[in-house]
């Protein structure tokens, strides 16, 4: 790899996706609050060794990074994002549950029960789902 092409990996944007189902629940959850987003939290646990948390929020920190669609404000922290770069966020609506989850980008995985997920050399902190 030549050293432009370095240069440029390290100072690539990073960037997640959210998608319209995603953006429509947390518009309505967060109803006219202009102040209010969802936020991504990631941490070390789960069966996978990393457990992503979504909470709503209003207050933004100096290191947070902000996305949005369709009006909906999604924030995370810049090192819970250099965790999930290349994921989108979704709303899942079935009948046996509804949540929000990511949609990891390739070499990523997800444990069976879809709370915590691995990254390609990174383990974590994996502990049972139980």
């Amino acid at each position: 790899m030549s050293i432009i092409s370095q240069a440029k990996s390290l100072f690539r944007s990073f960037a997640i996706g959210i998608t319209d189902a995603a953006a429509m629940k947390i518009k309505d959850l967060v109803q006219d609050d202009a102040e209010k987003f969802l936020r991504i939290g990631i941490e070390t646990g789960g069966c996978s060794g990393f457990r992503q948390k979504f909470s709503l929020d209003s207050k933004k920190e100096k290191d947070d990074k902000e996305f949005s669609h369709c009006g909906a404000r999604v924030v995370l922290t810049k090192k819970d994002l250099a965790y999930i770069d290349g994921s989108t966020v979704n709303y899942v609506n079935d009948p046996f549950r509804s949540f929000f989850e990511l949609q990891l980008p390739f070499g990523s995985s997800q444990c069976s029960c879809g709370d915590s997920f691995a990254l390609p050399g990174m383990s974590g902190n994996p502990v049972s789902c139980k």
